[in-house]
């Protein structure tokens, strides 16, 4: 200690370099867990609850920005864990821009008295002790987005100091986000890809030789032309599917995604968010925004198998994207636009349901501007033939074996059965 250097000065010292050794081993056991999180809304949720921790903040707010322009709140919560309503109202856009534009962090506990921004309206009806905006950077340096914690009293633990240390913390967990991020658009990039290859099985693949079949093929090669919806009505096992796949690989839209879901295999509660998407902190659990089948299928075709599950509350917003081409994310008040071919497929006859008022008759028409119907096989004994001998070079291949074919009272039991 230097000479006439009062105790209380030491200790003081040594108090702060154990306080920030201690804040540093907590920044490092933290980033360590979000190195090996590959979800990313978990990932982003740990980011939150990690900054609120670190630096006293009430609230926190993760933003991506989109093409550098568009940004999203993909979390919104206060210290309690509770959701942030209109998070975009509860943030200083001024400083937000800011920070997006220059990369540069803005950090103030009086940013009502900052010059820079006392033409800011949002700072001043906020109120605000604190605010510290964090650049979030990917690999290449690029802006991704930004952590925004602010307070609105002397809560934050906070000190000078310590900007150099939570700035690192935000840097690590950037670069986590961006890995597991980039990893969740290739994983979409494979499923479009995906969807795209089993969309390529053409009309061939449409098995038969009966003036029925050879009917609706031929309406449906006109049908792919064209970027109207398409109802396909036929029994279970008739090709529905299939035939969507052909439309749409015969299509314009052909070098786009192909997106299926069948709406009977979803949960009730669960299809709204399933198919529109959803906002950050939209309903319990949802720690993330997710874009739903609609935006998947953007400049693609999205294939809606037994459409007569769709609930019934949730047609009118079906009905919507038809009219408009316009797609609400639930938890959001603004629609986003969507240029999605819809093909519709069920076993049911719809237009009885409609009369019973079961199905909305309104959407019941604009899905049925073009109308195809599969005849069953029964209707079609003709074609029975061709199939058989498929199957059996099918399973030929599968199983390694040489069956020749099937024995003429074989075949007969199965024409009458």
């Amino acid at each position: 200690m230097a000479a006439g250097e009062p105790r209380g000065a030491e200790s003081a010292t040594r108090q702060d370099l154990e306080r920030r050794l201690s804040f540093l081993k907590s920044i490092c056991q933290i980033n360590r867990s979000l190195g090996m999180e590959r979800d990313i809304p978990r990932l982003l949720s740990a980011i939150v609850e990690a900054s609120l921790e670190l630096t006293g903040a009430q609230r926190a707010f993760v933003i991506l920005s989109r093409d550098g322009s568009k940004v999203d709140f993909e979390i919104a919560r206060d210290r309690g864990g509770g959701r942030i309503e209109a998070p975009e109202s509860e943030v200083s856009r001024t400083i937000l821009r800011q920070v997006l534009a220059t990369g540069r962090p803005y950090v103030s506990t009086e940013p009502a008295f900052d010059p820079s921004l006392m033409d800011s309206d949002s700072v001043h009806e906020l109120d605000l002790f604190l605010v510290m905006c964090l650049p979030m950077r990917g690999p290449g340096e690029d802006v991704l987005g930004a952590l925004y914690l602010d307070s609105r009293d002397v809560t934050s633990r906070l000190l000078p100091g310590d900007l150099d240390l939570v700035t690192g913390f935000v840097d690590q967990a950037a670069l986590a986000a961006a890995h597991a991020i980039e990893k969740g658009e290739l994983s979409d990039q494979v499923r479009q890809l995906r969807g795209r290859l089993e969309g390529r099985a053409g009309f061939e693949e449409m098995l038969g030789e009966s003036a029925l079949l050879a009917a609706v093929i031929e309406a449906a090669r006109k049908v792919a032309q064209t970027h109207v919806p398409v109802l396909i009505e036929g029994e279970t096992g008739t090709g529905k599917e299939l035939l969507a796949r052909a439309i749409h690989a015969n299509s314009p839209r052909a070098g786009s995604a192909l997106v299926s879901v069948n709406c009977g295999a979803i949960p009730a509660g669960l299809v709204e968010s399933e198919l529109f998407g959803h906002a950050a902190g939209a309903f319990t659990g949802a720690v993330s925004g997710r874009k739903g089948l609609f935006a998947e299928a953007d400049g693609g075709t999205l294939f809606l198998d037994e459409i007569e599950a769709l609930p019934f509350d949730l047609q009118p917003k079906l009905l919507r994207v038809l009219e408009s081409g316009e797609a609400r994310r639930v938890g959001e008040d603004a629609p986003r636009k969507v240029d999605v071919r819809i093909l519709a497929a069920t076993n049911v006859d719809l237009a009885r349901r409609a009369e019973r008022g079961e199905f909305r008759s309104d959407l019941l028409y604009r899905l049925k501007v073009l109308h195809l119907v599969l005849p069953p096989l029964r209707e079609r004994m003709e074609d029975l033939g061709l199939l058989i001998d498929h199957f059996v070079r099918l399973f030929d291949a599968e199983f390694g074996k040489r069956v020749k074919g099937l024995r003429s009272w074989a075949r007969k039991a199965l024409q009458t059965y």
